[in-house]
């Protein structure tokens, strides 16, 4: 996944639930192999810190905060005619 970040210069959105391992021991793992030195501060990264959501985002607060910050995310990209 880092070499693909390397190569990619469009946007990224990270997703990261606050109440999840998994997210936890991504950004642990970022923080410290050589590989992903300095790719999630990337500027055509986004990260997005989802607090009291956990991986599935099973209750509906996190489900709607994160539809919210996708729909902004995503906002730039969507063309109107």
């Amino acid at each position: 996944m880092a070499a693909a970040w390397k190569q990619f210069n469009g946007r990224i959105l990270l997703v990261l639930s606050a109440d999840d391992l998994t997210a936890k021991e991504f950004v642990e793992h970022a923080e410290s192999a050589a590989v992903w030195q300095g790719l999630p501060s990337r500027a055509n990264v986004t990260r997005l810190d989802l607090a009291d959501a956990d991986h599935t985002l099973s209750n509906p607060s996190s489900q709607r905060g994160f539809e919210l910050a996708m729909q902004a995310w995503l906002a730039p990209l969507v063309t109107t005619h």
